[in-house]
């Protein structure tokens, strides 16, 4: 049996108008968080439809169906009602993968929409 969970980590609640506006799957996790569905298709289809053409500072190694696209920032943003990306609170974009057992999990977190150590 396998599993493939892609999603942005956020302190909640989440802006409701946001989650109906962006067509995203809320989950809370406990602690205060929310999980919100995101996969790489998402986030290259809202990047087309926003106009964005940025990617994410990702470090390497990741799979190439790890979302890259600068808009989940955008999204993040709107999400936690963060008047711009600078002022998003610490998140995370993590992708686990598995089938058969053999697999992988990914993340990266985001600090007022930058990696930490990175500019």
């Amino acid at each position: 049996m396998g599993h493939c969970i892609t999603g942005l980590i956020l302190p909640g609640p989440l802006d409701a108008r946001a989650v109906a506006d962006w067509d995203v799957t809320e989950v809370p996790l406990g602690a205060g968080l929310r999980l919100a569905h995101v996969t790489h298709y998402f986030t290259a289809y809202w990047q087309v439809r926003h106009g964005e053409t940025g990617r994410l500072d990702l470090p390497p190694g990741l799979p190439a169906v790890f979302p890259d696209e600068g808009v989940v920032l955008s999204l993040a943003a709107a999400l936690t009602g963060a008047a711009d990306v600078s002022q998003i609170p610490p998140c995370a974009l993590v992708m686990t993968d598995y089938f058969g057992g053999a697999g992988g999990q990914w993340a990266c977190v985001f600090v007022a929409g930058r990696r930490p150590g990175h500019q």
